[in-house]
C-alpha cells in the first residue's frame, strides 16, 4: 500500500487543528512571518516613483547604505564594492557563473548551494562539517578534499561558508573561521561567506568573526533583509566584494550576469534597501525586540 507523504500528513493535521480553532506556530519553512515594520511599507510606497531601470549594481543611495551597514560591523566598505539584487540567491548563482572552477561546500548545507553549482556546470565537492558546528567544512577534511579533487583533474576555486548556518542553526567559532581562511589563502580559494542570518545572533556575548575580517582580499559576503526583517517576499539581497583587482574582476562578472538575468533590483525596493540598511530607529527597535 502506498503510504501518504509526510507533507500530506502534516498538511492534514494542520487543517484539522485550524478547523478546531487551535493556535498554530508554523516552523516548517524558514520564514519569520513577522508583521512588516510600518516604516518599511511606507518606504516601499514612497519608492513607487522609481520606475526607471537604474544601475545594474544598484542605486547609489542603496549601495551607500549597504556599505554603511558593513562598516558598522567592522568592515569598512566602498559603495563601489556593493551589488544589490532581488535576494541573495541570485547573487550566489551569479558568483557561480562569474568564477571558474568547482565549489567546495559543507555537508550538510543549505539545499540551494549544490543545485546552483550544477546549473553553472560545476560539480560540487561536499566536505564534512566539524562536530562542533555546521555551516563550514572541517579544515583537515577540506585540505584532503582539495588534494583529491586536483588529483582527479578538477579545479576547486570557490569555498562557501555559512555564518550562522542553515540548516543546523550553529555558528562557527572564530578560531575555526581563521583556520579555514588560512586554508583558503594557502590554496588560493575565493571565499563566499553567506551571512544572511548574522543579524539574528542576538546575544552580544556570542563571538562573530567574518572571513572578510581576516581574509578581506578573497572574501565575498552576501546578505539580505529576508531573515532579519521578515520580508523574504520583497527579495532584497546584497553582496560586498573585496577591494582591489581580484574583487573588482569578480564583481564585474557578477554585474555582467545580473545584466542578463535580472537587470536590477526593482526601484521601490532600492528605496527600501536604502532605508533598511541605514538601520534607523525603527529597524534597530525591531532587532532589539527580537533579542
Amino acid at each position: 500500500m502506498t503510504q501518504p507523504s509526510p507533507n500530506l500528513t502534516l498538511n492534514h493535521l494542520v487543517e484539522q487543528r485550524r478547523a478546531a480553532g487551535e493556535p498554530l506556530v508554523n516552523l516548517t519553512f524558514g520564514e519569520a512571518r513577522l508583521p512588516v515594520i510600518p516604516e518599511l511599507a511606507q518606504q516601499l510606497a514612497a519608492g513607487a516613483h522609481r520606475a526607471s531601470y537604474g544601475p545594474v549594481a544598484g542605486a547609489e543611495d542603496a549601495r551607500s547604505a549597504v556599505a554603511g551597514y558593513f562598516a558598522r560591523r567592522g568592515l569598512p566598505t566602498d559603495p563601489a564594492d556593493i551589488v544589490l539584487a532581488p535576494g541573495s540567491k541570485p547573487l550566489l548563482m551569479a558568483l557561480n557563473l562569474a568564477v571558474d572552477g568547482d565549489v567546495l561546500l559543507p555537508r550538510p548545507a543549505w539545499n540551494t548551494y549544490a543545485p546552483q553549482a550544477r546549473y553553472a556546470g560545476k560539480e560540487p565537492i561536499a566536505v564534512p562539517v566539524p562536530d562542533v558546528c555546521g555551516g563550514v567544512p572541517d579544515p583537515g577534511a577540506l585540505r584532503v578534499a582539495i588534494r583529491r579533487a586536483r588529483a582527479a583533474g578538477r579545479t576547486p576555486r570557490l569555498l562557501v561558508l555559512t555564518l550562522p548556518d542553515n540548516p543546523t542553526g550553529t555558528l562557527a567559532p572564530p578560531d575555526l573561521v581563521r583556520e579555514l581562511a588560512a586554508v583558503a589563502e594557502a590554496e588560493d580559494l575565493l571565499i563566499v561567506s553567506d551571512e544572511i542570518y548574522r543579524d539574528v545572533v542576538h546575544d552580544p556575548a556570542t563571538p562573530f568573526l567574518s572571513p572578510a575580517d581576516i581574509a578581506p582580499e578573497r572574501t565575498v559576503v552576501t546578505t539580505g533583509l529576508s531573515k532579519s526583517l521578515g520580508i523574504g517576499g520583497w527579495r532584497v539581497g546584497a553582496a560586498r566584494f573585496p577591494a582591489g583587482p581580484r574583487g573588482r574582476a569578480v564583481r564585474a562578472g557578477v554585474v555582467a550576469a545580473a545584466s542578463e538575468i535580472w537587470s536590477t533590483l526593482a526601484g521601490p525596493l532600492q528605496q527600501v534597501a536604502a532605508y533598511a540598511f541605514a538601520e534607523p530607529a525603527p529597524i534597530r527597535a525591531r532587532s532589539a525586540a527580537a533579542a
